[in-house]
């Protein structure tokens, strides 16, 4: 399977209330305190911007899995983390596997990087389906395609298989019929597994994985 590019406005934004908001002189007496504290920070911003540079972008793809964590540079102060943040999800190539059509994994990134993808920016990462169909994973996949938390699979030229064929017609369903009720979505999305069924028994399986 080809990269998967994050499109810009795939998923949109959604309001939430800041009960937390701090003054502007509240923000500027943290960031001193910040830079009286932490010796990077006192340092000038160009410099800062390069060491961020050799620390958190890699050469090669960054492979997530469900033990993968952010860098600790991330989390080292408010202020290191607003600066650094989205060079490390803009500037990385990500890559994943989806096992036995499983999204979790790829629903928890996408949340994590929606606020760049809801700004227009576009986060890199490879996806990779792995073994067989199973309807009840996929099916779980496209609720939260349709409830706008992950992104959809995009068709492709070339060859590719079943599985990925499958997965792909049905998230992108479940994203054109965002805007209906799901009951609506899942009943088109029942007679999809029945014409995939015909093709492959296993998606007719609802065994867990």
């Amino acid at each position: 399977m080809p990269p998967h590019k994050v499109p810009a406005g795939v998923m949109k934004k959604t309001a939430r209330k800041d009960t937390k908001k701090k003054s502007r002189g509240e923000c500027d007496r943290i960031a001193a305190l910040n830079r009286a504290r932490s010796p990077l920070l006192r340092l000038p911003a160009e410099l800062r911007s390069r060491i961020y540079d050799y620390a958190l972008v890699e050469e090669r793809d960054i492979v997530l899995t469900a033990q993968t964590r952010e860098p600790p540079l991330l989390h080292a102060s408010r202020q290191i983390r607003a600066e650094t943040v989205k060079m490390y999800y803009l500037s990385n190539k990500f890559s994943m596997d989806i096992l036995n059509c499983d999204a979790r994994l790829f629903s928890a990134f996408a949340q994590r990087v929606g606020e760049f993808e809801r700004s227009g920016d576009d986060v890199f990462i490879s996806v990779t389906t792995r073994a067989g169909a199973h309807w009840p994973n996929l099916l779980a996949w496209c609720r939260r395609v349709h409830e706008v938390k992950v992104w959809p699979m995009s068709p492709y030229g070339g060859v590719h298989g079943n599985v990925y064929d499958v997965i792909a017609a049905a998230t992108t369903m479940a994203h054109q019929m965002r805007e209906l009720p799901w009951e609506t979505c899942l009943r088109v999305l029942d007679t999809m597994r029945v014409v995939a069924g015909s093709a492959d028994l296993e998606w007719m399986d609802d065994l867990e994985m």
